[in-house]
C-alpha cells in the first residue's frame, strides 16, 4: 500500500519503463523433494514463470517494482504443484527538494532457515528447509545543511516481517537515527550520531539497541582518509542486556581509479568488530576481498522457523521436534525440558524458544577474468555465527542453538564459454561445509552441486537452454540427499 501511495503521488506522474518476459521450462528429477535416498521420489514437472518489471527515475523520484511468480505444475502428482512468489519493490521520493525524503520497500521470497540443509532454491525443487517470507518497510528523513560544510540528518525506519503467513512469527523493527557531520574536505572533519532500534515481538520480550557516537576524521592526502570514534553501546532486552564504552579506528584509501581499500575496527558490546574491503581492477580481470564481523538479533534472522501448515500448536511442535531430533529418546528429553520450563508449543515455535544476539563473521575472496570467448569466476568464503546473548532461556538445550552457532566454508567456480555469438556453455561448481561450534555437538553437513547448461539465442528476444545438474548433501543430522536432473527452458522478452 505504501509503495502504491508513493507511486501515485503528484511528483510520480510520469512515463514508466515497463519490461516483461515469460519463461517456459521442464525438468525431470530423481529427487523432487530433496529427501534421503531411501525416500526419494522422482518426478517430471513443468514451470511457467512470467515476470514484469517497472522502473522510473527522475530528479526527485525513483522507483522499481518486479514480480516473478514461479508456477510449478506436476502432471503426475497434482499435490506437488505450487507457486513460488518473488516480489521486490522500492520507491524513493524527495517530498521537499533536498530536505524531506520518503521511501518504501516490499519483498516476497523463499529462503533457507538452516545452514545445515539445502541452501539453494532456483531449480523448482522444494524441501522443509525453506520458508516463504514477506516484508515491507517505510522510511522518512529530514536532511539539510548548516552553513556551507555542516550537514544534519534525522531518519526514521520501520520494517515488518512475516513468515509463512503465521501472525505469531511477525516482528516489527523500528529505527531512529540522527547525525550532524562536517566532512573532511580539506583536513579535519567530525561527526556526532545517535541510533536507536526497537524490535517488537508478539510472544516474547522486546529487544532494543542504542548507540551514541562521536568521531573525528583527518584527510592525510586527497586519496587517504583516517578516522576515529568513541561512545556508548547497548543491546539486549530489559531482562538481559549488554552495554559498554565503544571506540574504533578507520581508514579509506583510493590510490588509483582502479584500486580502493577501506578498513574499520571497533570495540563493541559483543567484542571486537571489524570490516575490510579491498578491490582492484586489472585490464581483463577483477579481484576483491570483503570481511566483516558484526552482531544481529533473532528478528534479523527471522527464518529460524519451521515450515508447516498445521494450525494446532501441538502438531506443529511434534512436527518440528521430529525434524530436529529423529531419535525418539532425545526428542522426549527435549520436549520434557520445554514443558518443565512452562513454555507452550506455540511459544517454542513462534518465539523460536530464545531471542539470540549473535556475532557473525564473514569473509569472501573473489577473482574474475574475462576474454573474448571465456569468463571465469572463482570465490572462496567463510561465515561463522556465535551466540553472545540469549534471552530468558539460559539453560536452553544445546541442539536448539545450532542455527546460531556454526561455521561454514566453501568454494564456487563459474565458467562461461561462448561457442558462437549466439551459443554459450555455462558451468558452475559449488561446495560448502557447515560445522556446529556448540560444545559437545558434532553436527556437520557438506553440500556439493554441479550445473552444466548450454544456451542458444533463437531470436533477438528469445533464448533456449538445456542442462543437467547434480546435488548432494551429506549430513549427520538429517541424512542428506542426492539429486540428478535434466532440464530445458525457453525465455522470451517482450
Amino acid at each position: 500500500m505504501a509503495l502504491v501511495a508513493i507511486l501515485s503521488c503528484p511528483h510520480a506522474v510520469m512515463a514508466l519503463d515497463l519490461s516483461a518476459s515469460v519463461r517456459m521450462g521442464a525438468t525431470a528429477t530423481d529427487n523432487v523433494r530433496l529427501e534421503p535416498s531411501d525416500s526419494a521420489d522422482s518426478d517430471f514437472y513443468v514451470e511457467l514463470t512470467p515476470s514484469i518489471r517497472i522502473k522510473e527515475s527522475g530528479a526527485r523520484f525513483n522507483a522499481s517494482l518486479g514480480y516473478l511468480p514461479r508456477i510449478i505444475f506436476s502432471p503426475f502428482d497434482l499435490d506437488r504443484s505450487e507457486t513460488q512468489n518473488t516480489l521486490s519493490g522500492r520507491a524513493h521520493l524527495e517530498a521537499v527538494p533536498r530536505t524531506i525524503l520518503l521511501d518504501t520497500d516490499v519483498s516476497m521470497r523463499q529462503d533457507a532457515f538452516s545452514p545445515f540443509g539445502a541452501t539453494a532454491l532456483d531449480d523448482g525443487t522444494r524441501s522443509s528447509n525453506f520458508a516463504d517470507t514477506t516484508s515491507y518497510g517505510l522510511g522518512a528523513a529530514w536532511i539539510g545543511n548548516i552553513g556551507a560544510d555542516i550537514r544534519h540528518e534525522m531518519r526514521y525506519r520501520t520494517k515488518h516481517v512475516s513468515t509463512d503467513g503465521a501472525s505469531g512469527l511477525d516482528s516489527v523493527a523500528t529505527q531512529w537515527s540522527a547525525s550532524i557531520t562536517k566532512a573532511a574536505v580539506r583536513r579535519f572533519g567530525w561527526q556526532l550520531s545517535f541510533q536507536r532500534r526497537q524490535t517488537d515481538y508478539s510472544v516474547r520480550p522486546d529487544s532494543s539497541s542504542e548507540r551514541y557516537i562521536g568521531g573525528v576524521s583527518y584527510r592525510v592526502s586527497p586519496d587517504l582518509l583516517l578516522s576515529a570514534n568513541a561512545g556508548t553501546d547497548r543491546h539486549g532486552s530489559v531482562a538481559n542486556a549488554k552495554s559498554t564504552t565503544t571506540y574504533g579506528l578507520g581508514m579509506n584509501w583510493t590510490p588509483t581509479s582502479r584500486s580502493k581499500l577501506s578498513a574499520k575496527w571497533d570495540h563493541r558490546y559483543f567484542g571486537e568488530a571489524y570490516s575490510i574491503s579491498m578491490d582492484h581492477r586489472f585490464r581483463h580481470s577483477h579481484i576483491s576481498f570483503v570481511a566483516d564481523r558484526t552482531a544481529s538479533t533473532f528478528a534479523e534472522r527471522f527464518l529460524d522457523a519451521d515450515v508447516a501448515d498445521d494450525e494446532t500448536g501441538e502438531l506443529l511442535l511434534a512436527d518440528r521436534l521430529d525434524k530436529l531430533y529423529p531419535d525418539a529418546a532425545n526428542r522426549e528429553v527435549v520436549e520434557q525440558n520445554i514443558r518443565s520450563r512452562g513454555y507452550s508449543a506455540e511459544d517454542f515455535l513462534l518465539a523460536g524458544y530464545t531471542d539470540r544476539i549473535s556475532r557473525r563473521d564473514s569473509a569472501r575472496l573473489s577473482y574474475a577474468v574475462s576474454g573474448n570467448a571465456n569468463t571465469l569466476k572463482f570465490a572462496i568464503f567463510r561465515r561463522a555465527v556465535e551466540t553472545v546473548i540469549e534471552d530468558f532461556s539460559p539453560d536452553v538445550p544445546a541442539d536448539l542453538g545450532l542455527n546460531a552457532n556454526n561455521t561454514q566454508t566453501g568454494v564456487s567456480v563459474t565458467h562461461s564459454h561462448r561457442f558462437t555469438p549466439r551459443a554459450t556453455l555455462h558451468t558452475n561448481i559449488r561446495r560448502s561445509n557447515t560445522v556446529s561450534t556448540l560444545p559437545g555437538n558434532d553436527t556437520e553437513s557438506t553440500e556439493t552441486s554441479l550445473r552444466v547448461s548450454i544456451s542458444q539465442k533463437l531470436t533477438a528476444r528469445t533464448t533456449a537452454s538445456i542442462g543437467v545438474r547434480y546435488r548432494n548433501l551429506d549430513s549427520n543430522q538429517s541424512g542428506g540427499f542426492t539429486e540428478h536432473a535434466v532440464h530445458g527452458s525457453v525465455i522470451h522478452n517482450f
